[in-house]
């Protein structure tokens, strides 16, 4: 997608979207559960894939791309 940086968003320290978070750590929680952690997702910090998927579904929720919706805490 045009003008996405990851790494830019990265060095600038631009906190991830809220509901990027919750899903991806939900996403990570049923992957562990129901596919035995087959995506290995890790959020110990910076570089780790978890925190990746996180910029990833900032930009998405923050670019409007999707429909919003509603995520259990």
């Amino acid at each position: 997608m045009d003008g996405i940086d990851l790494g830019k968003r990265w060095e600038d320290g631009v906190p991830h979207h809220p509901l990027a978070n919750k899903l991806a750590r939900m996403i990570g929680e049923i992957d562990f559960k129901h596919n035995s952690d087959y995506l290995g997702l890790s959020f110990g910090g910076d570089g780790d894939n978890g925190e990746s998927l996180c910029f990833i579904l900032s930009e998405i929720f923050e670019r409007n791309l999707i429909p919003e919706i509603k995520i259990n805490e």
